[in-house]
């Protein structure tokens, strides 16, 4: 391909082919998939913490694997990639089949924790051993430069299992993981083709198309597909990939631009669900449960639950993102440690501020008084109960048990559907408001 291509001109050939390929099969493969799915009785099944109410197919990771792999396959062979880049290639095609029959089992008929971390170690180790991608240097910080060999190792199988895990927790909201995904792909993506390093582009704008592709019927309302695990998985693996990659070619001699703080960029890229980890799974441990248990102390439950649609959801966290790497990018001159502490303050100061926003007054007054028109109460009857705060809403969902009809209104898109839905729990449930009439 290289040979018919004027070198000026072979970067931008290979970014519009590697974007296009991968979103023209999508939009050819996910309506069949979708209806093999649908045909084949394939679906998910709305459940506590879902964001959905209705059953919907869930192997949108298979298109995703194939949008990628065969548009990766064909524009690989026709450039003039070396043995070594075409053995990174097959490598990490390897260990995104290891992940995909993984996710799709668990997908299906479910997969133990365990199982999965077993399997994504063992994707994990592939790439590192066969390819010696691994994160080499520390680049200062905390005084740690160049790092022992096996220790190298053993922080690179860390990073992967946990981003690969991070990336699946963040799948709770239409087109979140795909979103994010698709800007730190494209971070990353800018920094390989502007550097010549285009095995490394490849993947990052190939993904992106195929991602592209995906939302299309993430987002639809009348042929949805979600990733399931199959697809959170590869993709996570492909991000961590990428940034390592980033990592270990920012450092090498003849690299054209390069930036001192290549650690902090790497955390800032994933810092969205690197932090939303950490924090469900301390609050997890504090509470005595296992890390992987599931619960909505997520921060896309937390936006849900202020009334933020889906696709409004994509977007706060997509620019919160980008204002991270933003600061990332400009703290380059400082020292490398204090850099980290600044850029962990902007991280949780930006990802943690929906917890300093309490539920919007009017739509809570909404909520309660569809409550109570619905049980048949007079109006006014929450009020009379002396619901104001955010707290007192809280108490008294726990002392009627309500709690889980209320999480369960996240399912709608909007607030008006989230009323809806309301009103058809509270129906099944009028026991329960005749002791609320009880204590007018």
């Amino acid at each position: 391909m290289t040979n018919v291509i004027d070198p000026q001109f072979y970067p931008y050939f290979l970014v519009f082919f590697a974007v296009l390929m991968p979103l023209l099969l999508s939009f050819r493969m996910f309506p069949v998939i979708i209806y093999l799915v649908i045909t084949k009785n394939l679906m998910d099944e709305p459940g506590d913490r879902s964001a959905h109410i209705n059953r919907t197919p869930t192997l949108g990771g298979l298109g995703i694997f194939v949008a990628f792999t065969i548009p990766i396959i064909v524009l690989g062979l026709g450039s003039n990639f070396s043995q070594l880049d075409l053995l990174k290639l097959l490598s990490v095609i390897s260990g995104g089949i290891l992940l995909l029959f993984a996710g799709l089992k668990d997908d299906l008929v479910g997969l133990a924790p365990k199982k999965k971390i077993m399997v994504q170690a063992v994707a994990a180790m592939i790439v590192i051993l066969f390819t010696d991608v691994r994160i080499q240097s520390l680049y200062g910080l905390f005084g740690v430069g160049e790092l022992p060999y096996l220790v190298s190792v053993a922080l690179t199988l860390m990073a992967f299992v946990f981003v690969i895990n991070a990336i699946n927790l963040i799948d709770g909201v239409d087109g979140l993981a795909g979103t994010f995904s698709i800007i730190a792909s494209l971070a990353y993506g800018l920094f390989f083709i502007v550097n010549g390093y285009y095995l490394s582009a490849l993947v990052s704008f190939v993904i992106i198309g195929a991602l592209l592709g995906f939302l299309r019927y993430n987002f639809s309302k009348t042929r949805k597909i979600f990733m399931g695990d199959s697809g959170s998985m590869f993709i996570g693996f492909l991000l961590v990939y990428q940034a390592i990659c980033f990592l270990t070619c920012n450092t090498e001699i003849g690299t054209l631009y390069t930036f001192a703080n290549g650690p902090i960029l790497f955390l800032a890229t994933l810092s969205f669900p690197i932090i939303d980890t950490l924090r469900v799974f301390c609050i997890r441990i504090k509470q005595k449960r296992s890390p992987f248990s599931a619960d909505r102390n997520h921060i896309h439950h937390r936006l849900l639950d202020l009334g933020f649609a889906p696709k409004q959801i994509c977007a706060i966290i997509g620019l919160a993102n980008i204002l991270v790497i933003g600061c990332a990018f400009m703290m380059g001159d400082l020292q490398i440690t204090l850099q980290l502490v600044l850029i962990m303050a902007v991280i949780l100061t930006v990802y943690l501020s929906p917890w300093l926003l309490v539920l919007d007054k009017d739509i809570s007054l909404r909520l309660e008084k569809k409550i109570a028109d619905n049980a048949h109460l007079p109006v006014g009857t929450m009020e009379a109960l002396d619901i104001h705060t955010e707290q007192q809403y809280n108490d008294m969902l726990e002392k009627y048990n309500l709690r889980g009809y209320m999480q369960d209104t996240g399912k709608a898109q909007s607030m008006e559907e989230r009323i809806s839905l309301l009103e058809k729990l509270m129906a099944k449930r009028l026991d329960v408001f005749k002791k609320l009439k009880k204590t007018e």
